[in-house]
């Protein structure tokens, strides 16, 4: 398995997701837009994509070349039914990719925030099984519109389109699956500009007590998942 990976930032990579998929026999050939590594051109030699998340937006198509290039490449893996994956600006830009509009959203989500499966993540490969409500980490402030062939996957109470697949092999999941709590760490370190409102203050102040109580179940989830993207990639 040669999985090309989409990372927008320094801070950005697949983290624990990347080690679950490594233990699964995957190569991950990362390519980092802030490290100025080039994308491929198309998905020849690779057998799937991960696109992962970012601060940017997924509209800024003039200040990251990044972004058309992911759009492209997100639907040349999708035509020819290799699977993607991508993870919150990832999840974006394949709902933009296919006809989804990316927009703010009316409120942030930061933090473990529960997501609730609907009734087709019980016959989605990647979530079937394990279709029960559970807090996942977010960090987001746009949302998107479903393309018109998405099938909706799970939702939250403060931010509806949470998960979604696309024919059989593309998937989106808005939140952050991937983090380790070092990363978490790592990202709030790095956020110097965060603003001084009562939204942030209330996060930072929770943020250390929502790691210590959901760390260790999204790590059981993430390798769940990297389990079962694994096996759709093979049978792909």
């Amino acid at each position: 398995m040669n999985i090309l990976v989409v990372q927008y930032q320094n801070l950005g990579g697949p983290e624990a997701f990347g080690a679950a998929l490594e233990e699964r026999g995957a190569r991950l050939d990362i390519r980092n837009a802030e490290a100025g590594d080039g994308l491929p051109a198309d998905s020849a030699g690779h057998d799937a994509l991960l696109v992962l998340g970012g601060t940017m937006s997924a509209n800024q198509d003039t200040a990251y070349p990044y972004i058309l290039q992911s759009l492209e490449l997100i639907r040349d893996f999708h035509g020819q039914a290799k699977p993607v994956l991508g993870i919150c600006l990832g999840a974006q830009l394949i709902a933009r990719a296919f006809g989804g509009r990316v927009e703010p959203h009316d409120a942030p989500e930061l933090g473990f925030i529960e997501v609730v499966p609907n009734h087709a993540a019980s016959a989605d490969p990647l979530l079937a099984g394990l279709d029960q409500a559970r807090s996942v980490m977010q960090w987001h402030y746009d949302s998107f519109e479903l393309p018109p062939a998405a099938r909706l996957l799970a939702t939250s109470r403060t931010c509806r389109n949470q998960a979604f697949r696309m024919a059989e092999t593309t998937h989106g999941f808005q939140f952050h699956f991937e983090v380790s709590r070092a990363l978490v760490e790592n990202w709030l370190a790095s956020s110097v500009s965060m603003p001084d409102d009562a939204v942030h203050e209330d996060f930072k102040a929770r943020i250390g007590g929502e790691l210590d109580r959901h760390m260790e179940g999204s790590l059981d989830f993430c390798r769940d998942i990297a389990a079962r993207w694994t096996r759709l990639i093979t049978g792909a």
